[in-house]
């Protein structure tokens, strides 16, 4: 019987060699004594401004000078009386020299009133205020376009109160509604209060309309009415006719007797005649 003999082989160890990290160059765009270093700069090196800033504090300098020049020349352009100087300042500003140069396009809805007064006193204020053209117009077209709505939704609620004070009145008056409202229309011109038939705040008010009927009417003659319908409107034609005198005697002095509106007009004289007849 034989004993096994083993033996301790040394371990080898094996000891890792550390990486060197590699740095990529970096070019130093100022020398130790400060100078720029052109090199450095690539092909904008080659510039002739290194000729004459040769370190940092040169080009912090040239910096600085630059930008004084800057604010000089534009001070000097804005204070500058030269009326050439300043239109063109005004142009490129999209200023208008004067407030004639607003000229506001808008489209508002038939019967809007729109006061032309005060959009000409907004040109003046632009002009004061220094506002382009452009900045005017869509000022100008906002409050339109708000007015515009205000305005539409006021005549559909309009339209909706006069529909419901017809319905309201046919309703009760059937179908002597038309000559009824004919009456009270005629009792408010001879009253001299005719301006209320168009005014929404009666026309579309039933107890007003009922009123002048039922309470009105009964305490003046029928003739009377009618007699005062008549006048107004032999009044009425009266004037058209002299307006229409006016016109034809215009046309006959500038040879334009044969034009068509001379033949129209003839024909309204001939109606208007027979109507007050």
């Amino acid at each position: 019987m034989s004993e096994e003999q083993t033996t301790d082989q040394p371990v080898e160890q094996t000891t890792e060699q550390p990486v060197e990290e590699v740095k990529a160059e970096v070019k130093s765009y100022v020398g130790e004594d400060g100078s720029l270093n052109r090199e450095a700069f690539g092909e904008l090196g080659e510039h002739t401004m290194f000729d004459k800033i040769n370190n940092v504090e040169d080009l912090a300098k040239a910096y600085m000078n630059i930008e004084a020049l800057k604010g000089k020349k534009i001070n000097e352009l804005l204070d500058s009386e030269d009326p050439e100087i300043q239109s063109a300042l005004l142009k490129k500003r999209g200023i208008p020299e004067d407030e004639s140069g607003y000229n506001f396009e808008y489209e508002v809805p038939e019967g809007m009133p729109i006061d032309e007064d005060r959009i000409n006193q907004f040109k003046t204020l632009s002009k004061e205020l220094g506002l382009s053209k452009e900045q005017a117009e869509k000022i100008v077209s906002w409050n339109i376009a708000g007015s515009t709505e205000s305005f539409n939704g006021m005549i559909q609620e309009q339209q909706a109160k006069l529909e419901s004070a017809e319905k309201e009145l046919k309703g009760e008056w059937k179908n002597s509604y038309e000559n009824n409202v004919q009456k009270v229309a005629n009792t408010l011109d001879y009253l001299g209060l005719g301006e209320f038939k168009t005014d929404p705040a009666y026309g579309s008010n039933p107890a007003f309309i009922k009123s002048i009927y039922d309470k009105i009417i009964p305490l003046i003659e029928n003739d009377k009415i009618i007699e005062a319908k008549q006048s107004q409107t032999i009044a009425t034609s009266k004037e058209r006719m002299d307006s229409i005198r006016t016109e034809m005697f215009t046309l006959r002095e500038q040879g334009k007797s044969n034009d068509p509106r001379y033949a129209q007009l003839m024909r309204e004289m001939h109606e208007l005649t027979s109507k007050i007849t």
